[in-house]
């Protein structure tokens, strides 16, 4: 079959796609700090486990965490389950929806090798996210890998994209944050 849009609208709206998936979920479960000033709203506590604590600020999901990372990674998957669960299904029914794919390998298996570059300690929190809430790790790393894919689904041949660079501790002046961005779509 012919595709009458050319590849340069596709990828536009690819993105809209991306971008609107992205900020769906962000709405529905990111923990996210609000300005409660500005809204007025107080948080309200709505569940606890562990050390960890479920606040909700308005529609907005607040997520305190406390331990090592294996007791976050329990707390986080203990309290946000169902949200862990419906970002997974709305990822896979918007690729489904819109037709992304990768020519070369499907959301499941980039996520996989991506999760295995991941450092120890982001894996063992996902790792008791995944025990704690139910939902299989390979979900866990599909969530975390999804806009990645998204590029390489829309990316060509040589898979030539954006780049980021993000080093702390040690690796920098002052042990500070620093990130690098070049976005190239």
């Amino acid at each position: 079959m012919i595709n009458p849009l050319p590849k340069k609208k596709i990828q536009q709206s690819y993105f809209v796609v991306i971008v609107s998936i992205f900020l769906y979920i962000l709405t529905l479960s990111a923990p996210l700090p609000i300005h409660a000033a500005e809204k007025k709203a107080e948080p309200v506590l709505v569940s606890s486990y562990e050390g960890g604590k479920l606040y909700k600020v308005g529609k907005i999901n607040l997520l305190v965490l406390n331990g090592s990372y294996s007791d976050m990674g329990k707390q986080y998957g203990k309290l946000m389950g169902h949200q862990i669960s419906d970002m997974y299904d709305e990822i896979i029914r918007q690729y489904k929806k819109n037709g992304i794919e990768a020519k070369k390998q499907t959301i499941q298996q980039f996520s996989k090798k991506q999760f295995a570059l991941f450092p120890q300690k982001f894996r063992l929190l996902a790792n008791e996210m995944s025990v704690s809430s139910g939902i299989s790790i390979n979900k866990i790393e599909v969530i975390n890998s999804f806009f990645d894919y998204f590029l390489l689904s829309i990316s060509n041949e040589d898979g030539n994209h954006c780049a980021s660079v993000t080093c702390q501790g040690p690796y920098t002046k002052n042990g500070s944050l620093i990130t690098g961005r070049n976005f190239d779509f």
